[in-house]
């Protein structure tokens, strides 16, 4: 039995976003979302898998897809597909290097749904630039007691876009949760990203808030959350993101 309790207690995610486990195991997740803004509606889903290369290195990729509406008509587009090599230095601390490659549509109302979403998602637009490559390297840390944990993500990422100007962003993400029973707890994101290495830059920070839920157990994670506009640039455009993500220790 006390071999089984530390293993609940030593599996986890150590993304937000679910794309990453703690522990170098095999995994396998998807990630679901619906955006609204005053130009977008509709909803993106996500599909990643992840494979262990030893004791402290992992390799996992991801593609997703997303349907909305705009001004231009119902369409789709797929997500800038990545690749990410992890290394866990530790139980607790672990860095990263991932590679975002162009997949966004770049024409008609297909490309009109990547620009509204990029558009929409200022804290890392890089998954819906159209024609953009980006390599970003990070670092992640996770502290955990009974009660709750506390994760802290840094990363700088560099996009270039053809002809358009090179998009250098620092993200900062800190997340934490509140355990209510033993497998549920309520969650708390609040992330931020650097636009002061950009020439053109309208804004140095901005920020988003999510709140939600989340259900744990050796095998399974489950989280849900809300997006909660911080700036006053998200809340002119009635920005809104709920977010739904599952992962599985494989």
């Amino acid at each position: 039995m006390r071999r089984v309790l530390a293993l609940c207690a030593g599996v986890g995610l150590a993304r937000i976003d679910g794309a990453a486990a703690d522990d170098v195991v095999r995994a396998a997740g998807g990630r679901g979302e619906y955006t609204h803004t005053t130009t977008l509606d509709g909803g993106a889903a996500l599909a990643w898998w992840r494979e262990p290369l030893g004791a402290a290195l992992a390799i996992d990729g991801a593609l997703g897809v997303v349907i909305a509406t705009t001004a231009d008509g119902t369409a789709a587009s797929l997500a800038n597909p990545r690749a990410r090599a992890s290394y866990q230095l530790s139980t607790t601390t672990a860095l990263d290097l991932e590679l975002t490659l162009p997949a966004a549509s770049r024409r008609g109302a297909g490309g009109a749904v990547a620009q509204a979403m990029a558009e929409a998602h200022r804290i890392d637009p890089t998954p819906w630039l159209a024609g953009a490559t980006t390599l970003a390297a990070g670092l992640h840390r996770r502290w955990r007691r009974p009660l709750g944990e506390v994760s802290l993500d840094a990363h700088l990422a560099w996009t270039t876009r053809g002809d358009d100007p090179d998009l250098p962003l620092i993200h900062v993400d800190a997340a934490g949760a509140v355990a209510l029973a033993e497998r549920i707890g309520l969650t708390a994101a609040f992330r931020t990203t650097g636009y002061g290495l950009v020439d053109d830059r309208v804004e140095d920070f901005v920020h988003t808030l999510a709140l939600g839920a989340r259900y744990r157990d050796c095998r399974i994670e489950v989280d849900l959350a809300v997006v909660v506009p911080v700036d006053a640039a998200d809340r002119a455009i009635d920005a809104l993101m709920a977010t739904a993500a599952v992962a599985w220790r494989l």
